[in-house]
């Protein structure tokens, strides 16, 4: 109570900044008008029903009477610190220097003040609840007049979002102030309102007492990043609602519980209930008992609402002056024995972890954006998300409602580097709770959510079971999540079996982050269900930095076959990377020319100090929504139709129908057959039989036996390829995208060296080996390389001598080249322990020492054995080549024998320079997108082309990338080269010393000539930024290698 009287006492001063309200963590509000749930109020009920049905896609509420937005541009003055605003600031007349502002959008996007990234440290001093004392301020100022109508009745202004403290004044009074930068804050300014202009001044703080719990792996921006609006509402008006949809045991009859809640003075509701075509299919008039107004609604057989059928009705609320729509839906979410259960299904969750993020714009995301990361999800088969780590805009539930997405809706709750402290602290209790109950009043209508997250990285005390508790109580419905619960109890421990078991007051789901494959498989064999019956839904897995995603194959083999290993969310959707122009200061809302690739900023490059750096970078698509290559990889491993057989080769195939849901009515399958000498694919339709969900069928293709295919597979080793396609287009996919891909190989046919017309070398000099036939010219230089080869009519392959190579350029998974210079310092140990690419740094991997031992030349061949070590003395090994020339090609068979002075190797094969491709590049194997060991089913084998620079795949922070597997024919402009052994390529416009210096993609500098990389081993992507490494089956250890090349 003591800030209370103290604001009371304080009311009259010009300022109620000068309080320094910010810093008391136990003030989370002064005058804030109760969170609801309830949408806009229309005139009359027809209004506010077509609004419902249209959805935020289509809303236009320019005409409404009652509502005003006032995004635009503003006044705007930027102070270092709270204290020094000047009271002037509510003076109409006064002469200070205002600049424009747009809003909403964040101050540091518009040239104020700069973005700051962090992870886990705090931007400033840690020393809670003290904010700096450089603490920018932005003072907003607007004026705006009302209509005649709005007179008489209550005037509220929502403020959609601020980071992280705001006050307002109207006209120079003081109205009053709020926190949590995530949720709305709504005021009623009746009695401020005078006739004419009105002016409204908004006080921003970026940091206050609540940024210690606003500590999440995001940009700090500043300002008002969402909508600023006027409603106004008759003087007796609902405060808000509680709509319940529930379902009987044989989910076939449904009844929506309704109490209005807060302090009501309506006597009596109409509610009404309309199919999703807007029919009327239900009505009843609701009367008050002992203060509130109580009643039901009855439907029998409803439709039920779940992410691959999202059935929506619609509840029409009129009192005598208002009228709302509020969606809802009907489903069940439970958890029986080890399994998450909608509508009584174990589904499993295909997540996706998102943060609100515009390369321009910040924190302010547009319906077209978010419409967008919606149908990106859906395409690729992701059928969740967690709002990580924050309430989104209201938009994005009522999207999610509509396309079909689950959602884990979080708690504005983060405390990272405070981990084990303001869990426990009672000063922070209020605020805790604030930031959760606020959140499931807002949210609570929305079928998407089946699950209230209690917030992220914020420990696990008292505070969290407060918040568990009164969740609990208000909404038994849906299941509770929180990662911190299942740590060990202090610090942010590794997750043990041990951790695991704990947290259930805290979380309904065992829900770890980053979890090996081995621990939670032990989990799911050893744990009692019966004892804890909670299932393993992992909060973040598969981090995404830059080439990543290794082993997503891995996990989902294991999902699919535990007892209650249930699914999980990718860390995460978009990466957080910010355009600049080319002074590199924000884009923002300006008119700015792009620039390929595009010039995006990330942690440290607008002068943010302290900083993760690129550790912001962690999405699946680029900052524009382009996709990355792991986007097929997803779709693959998500994918909701499945492919089995025995016998691929016979003909008889099993389909399973994975949809829990729906049935296979909309869905098209065709085959395609090739193999590497095919010049075109074959391709039939399939007549698919009408499935069920999670029913399966046997289907013989009987076009396996054509003499045709017989014959391709007599010849080659050939595939079969199953796609299956949507029919008729959705709101989320157009008619023929792809939902499904399978494929097997019908034949397996080992590649001959072929014996043909020896050609024998035909002159020696003291530096080189000539072989001269009608068909090419090559050499092998002193050092025992292919140093040229030209072919008749056709430019020269090689612009550098063909060496033997055992390195690739680091990914970020590998080590972060942008945290060199901070290795050592305790703060930021995490990202340096146990990297892949140290040792690879340390003995110069990059630069081997290549020792001829011995050349023979014997007939047609040309023999070499090469000493590998490194500059630093290991003894890497050696490499043994014998190069076989014939009239028409050239053959290379290379073994390596490599040691084991490394641990493991980056890659094992060759590396060149070729001159520079003109035409596309082709190649039979794995594509279209670049792919690794450990993440590659997704990737068909298959005849493709593409230019080298769309092989490329940019990174915003440049590394290894664009390599294909399981290669058996590569087509350059200077020759074919031909695996009777697979192989693995990459290409690139760039060197590669030129990949490890640059630490910007749009920084690049093509060569003068290509750059070619063959593997006959490469290590896989992994997750080791923030995760499990490379799995061993997927490194290169010491051992025997061997690569055979056909080169004509």
């Amino acid at each position: 109570m003591k800030y209370i009287l103290i604001f009371k006492e304080c009311s009259m001063s010009p300022l109620f900044l000068s309080h320094a309200v910010w810093r008391h963590p136990e003030a989370t509000s002064l005058n804030r008008l109760p969170m609801t749930s309830l949408p806009l109020s229309f005139p009359t009920l027809k209004e506010a029903l077509s609004d419902a049905l249209g959805g935020p896609e289509k809303r236009d509420l320019s005409s409404h009477p009652y509502h005003r937005n006032l995004g635009g541009t503003w006044d705007f003055l930027l102070y270092d610190n709270p204290l020094d605003v000047d009271a002037d600031v509510l003076d109409e007349q006064s002469s200070l220097p205002w600049n424009p502002i747009i809003v909403p959008g964040s101050w540091s996007v518009q040239g104020f003040d700069k973005p700051h990234y962090t992870n886990v440290v705090m931007p400033f001093e840690n020393d809670p609840p003290h904010p700096p004392e450089a603490n920018p301020t932005g003072v907003y100022r607007t004026t705006f007049t009302l209509d005649d109508h709005w007179n008489g009745r209550r005037t509220i202004l929502e403020i959609g979002g601020a980071e992280s403290y705001v006050e307002l004044y109207l006209n120079g009074a003081f109205i009053g102030m709020s926190k949590d930068t995530r949720l709305e804050a709504r005021f009623d300014l009746t009695g401020y309102i005078r006739e004419g202009i009105n002016t409204l001044v908004l006080i921003v703080v970026r940091y206050s007492d609540g940024s210690y719990i606003e500590d999440q792996d995001q940009w700090w921006f500043g300002g008002i990043h969402r909508d600023v609006t006027l409603t106004s509402l008759p003087q007796e008006t609902l405060s808000d609602i509680k709509a319940t949809p529930t379902l009987d045991e044989t989910l076939t009859e449904g009844v929506i519980e309704i109490r209005t809640s807060g302090n009501q003075v309506i006597d009596a509701l109409d509610v009404r209930l309309y199919s999703d075509e807007g029919n009327l299919i239900g009505q009843a008039v609701l009367n008050a008992e002992e203060g509130a107004v109580v009643g039901s609604l009855k439907l029998s057989s409803p439709k039920l609402w779940s992410s691959e059928a999202p059935n929506l009705y619609y509840l029409g609320i009129s009192t005598l002056d208002e009228h709302r729509v509020i969606p809802i839906g009907f489903r069940t979410v439970e958890i029986r024995r080890g399994s998450l259960l909608i509508n009584r299904k174990r589904v499993l969750i295909k997540g996706v972890n998102r943060h609100e993020h515009d390369e321009r714009t910040a924190k302010t995301i547009g319906i077209g954006s978010m419409v967008r990361d919606i149908r990106l999800m859906k395409q690729h088969n992701f059928n969740a998300v967690r709002t990580s780590h924050y309430p989104n805009d209201r938009r994005w539930y009522e999207l999610c409602d509509r396309y079909g997405l689950y959602v884990i809706d979080e708690a504005n709750i983060e405390s990272h580097a405070n981990y084990d402290t303001l869990c426990r602290d009672e000063s922070y209790a209020a605020a805790f709770l604030d930031r959760v109950q606020r959140m499931v009043l807002r949210d609570y209508h929305h079928p998407c959510i089946i699950g209230w997250s209690l917030g992220n990285e914020a420990g696990y005390g008292q505070n969290h079971d407060a918040c568990a508790a009164w969740i609990r109580r208000y909404d038994p419905l849906r299941v509770i999540h929180y990662e911190g619960a299942v740590r060990p109890e202090w610090g942010q421990g590794a997750h043990t079996l041990e951790s695991l078991k704990r947290g259930a007051p805290a979380t309904d789901l065992v829900c770890p982050m980053y979890p090996p494959l081995a621990l939670i498989e032990e989990w799911d064999r050893t744990t009692d269900m019966d004892r804890d019956p909670r299932p393993l839904i992992m909060a973040e897995y598969s981090h995404a930095m830059g080439n990543s995603n290794g082993s997503l194959s891995d996990y989902w083999d294991l999902i699919r076959s535990s007892r209650s290993i249930q699914g999980g969310f990718i860390w995460d959707w978009v990466d957080q990377g910010v355009l600049v122009d080319d002074e590199g200061r924000p884009v923002g809302f300006r008119n700015v020319e792009g620039h390929a690739p595009k010039r995006w900023r990330y942690g440290g490059d607008f002068g943010d100090r302290p900083t993760d750096y690129d550790f912001c970078l962690n999405g699946i698509v680029f900052p524009d929504r382009s996709l990355k290559p792991v986007m097929s990889e997803c779709l693959k491993v998500q994918q909701p139709i499945r492919v089995r057989s025995d016998n691929p080769s016979g003909g008889r195939f099993t389909i399973i129908n994975e949809h829990d849901f729906t049935t296979t009515k909309n869905i098209a399958l065709a085959c395609s057959i090739c193999n590497e000498c095919s010049i075109e694919e074959y391709t039939f339709e399939v007549d698919l039989p009408l499935l069920q969900p999670g029913e399966r069928v046997e289907i013989r293709l009987g076009e396996l036996q054509e003499s045709r295919v017989r014959a391709m597979m007599r010849s080659n080793t050939t595939f079969i390829s199953f796609a299956f396609t949507l029919k008729e287009s959705t709101p989320w996919a157009e008619k023929g995208h792809v939902i499904a891909l399978e494929q097997f190989a019908l034949s397996t046919i080992s590649k001959s060296v072929y014996t043909h017309t020896p050609a024998y070398p035909t002159r020696r000099t003291d530096d080189s080996l000539f072989v001269e036939t009608i068909l090419y010219k090559a050499s092998i230089d002193r050092e025992g390389f292919l140093a040229s080869l030209h072919f008749e009519d056709r430019p020269p392959l090689l612009a550098s001598p063909l060496k033997p190579n055992l390195h690739r350029v680091p990914t970020q998974n590998d080590g972060l080249k942008t945290f060199i210079h901070l290795e050592g310092v305790e703060e930021f140990s995490f990202y340096h322990e146990k990297k892949a690419m140290k040792p690879w740094l340390e003995h110069s991997l990059d630069d081997p020492v290549l020792i001829l031992e011995e050349l023979k030349i014997r007939h047609n061949q040309v023999k070499t054995i090469h000493r590998i070590g490194t500059r630093t003395g290991l003894n890497l090994g050696s490499v043994g080549q014998t190069f076989t020339f014939t009239l028409e090609e050239v053959f290379l068979h290379a073994v390596f024998d490599l040691s084991d002075a490394l641990e493991d190797y980056p890659s094992v094969g060759y590396r060149c320079s070729v001159t520079k491709q003109e035409e596309p590049v082709s190649w039979f194997g794995r594509g279209p997108e670049e792919n690794y060991p450990d993440r590659k089913s997704g990737s068909l084998i298959a005849s493709y082309e593409k230019t080298v620079e769309e092989l490329f795949v940019p990174y915003i922070v440049p590394q290894d990338c664009g390599v294909r597997t399981d290669t058996t024919r590569l087509g350059l402009e200077g020759a074919k080269i031909e695996g009777i052994l697979p192989f693995s390529f990459s290409i690139h416009p760039y060197d590669p010393k030129e990949l490890w210096e640059k630490r910007y993609a749009d920084r690049l500098i093509p060569d003068t000539v290509d750059h070619l990389s063959l593997h006959a081993a490469v290590r896989g992507v992994g997750t080791a930024t923030c995760g499990p490494d490379t799995l061993d089956r997927y490194r290169v250890p010491s051992g025997i290698y061997q690569m055979r090349l056909r080169l004509s």
